[in-house]
């Protein structure tokens, strides 16, 4: 969505009256132009109290700054976004039930994403009270990665597989399977390990987490 879009959405929202002759070139502009919300307020003159003035140029602003046009509807805006020097949040769906390895293989995660700046959280170990689905919805909406373990084929993983797919994130899929992955994530790649050489996935955890895109400029290049 061009960004003129959101603030033409600005303008409808304060002002009912506009010319859709000038506004259809907007709808339809591949590239982002000069144009903001500012320009729809500078002649409202009093309709607008100041403080209604003052929230939608505020949001205007936030909105132009945000990492790519798509990203105010997929991440929690009750939320403060990420502050310089917090690690970037990374929501981890694991299979549950297997105590051999499943520990040991999510202390791993859990360490390949410190190494490179990720606090992951899997999602067994969300403790806010609550429904456990709205959780899970929440800590996707906000990650900045998934990783996703599709061992033995776990409904429950899936299932956040495809909440994260909806959200358009970034999903670095692991396994213990030698098989052909389900045919939906067949073309992605996937890192697969051993349980008895988690070394070995730790190293390739921290290519796929250094690979991740920055979102704010303050992130590092991968």
């Amino acid at each position: 969505m061009d960004r003129d879009v959101v603030n033409l959405i600005h303008h409808l929202r304060w002002k009912v009256r506009v010319n859709w002759g000038e506004a259809h070139s907007w709808l339809f502009c591949k590239e982002d132009t000069p144009v903001d919300a500012r320009y729809y307020l500078r002649d409202s003159g009093d309709e607008l109290p100041e403080s209604l003035r003052h929230f939608v140029l505020e949001v205007d602003e936030q909105l132009r700054h945000f990492p790519k046009p798509d990203f105010m509807f997929g991440y929690p805006l009750y939320k403060m976004p990420r502050q310089p020097g917090e690690r970037r949040p990374c929501f981890v769906a694991m299979p549950y039930g297997d105590k051999s390895w499943f520990e040991p293989v999510k202390e791993t995660i859990i360490a390949a994403g410190a190494d490179k700046n990720f606090d992951c959280q899997v999602s067994l170990d969300m403790s806010t009270a609550g429904q456990i689905i709205e959780q899970i919805w929440q800590q996707l909406r906000g990650a900045e990665a998934v990783v996703a373990d599709l061992t033995r084929s776990n409904p429950n993983v899936y299932y956040e597989v495809g909440l994260a797919h909806a959200l358009g994130k970034l999903i670095i899929f692991i396994t213990q399977d030698d098989g052909n992955l389900p045919f939906d994530v067949s073309t992605s790649r996937c890192i697969r390990y051993d349980k008895n050489n988690l070394p070995h996935l730790r190293e390739e955890l921290e290519k796929a987490f250094a690979a991740v895109p920055q979102r704010y400029a303050f992130d590092p290049k991968p």
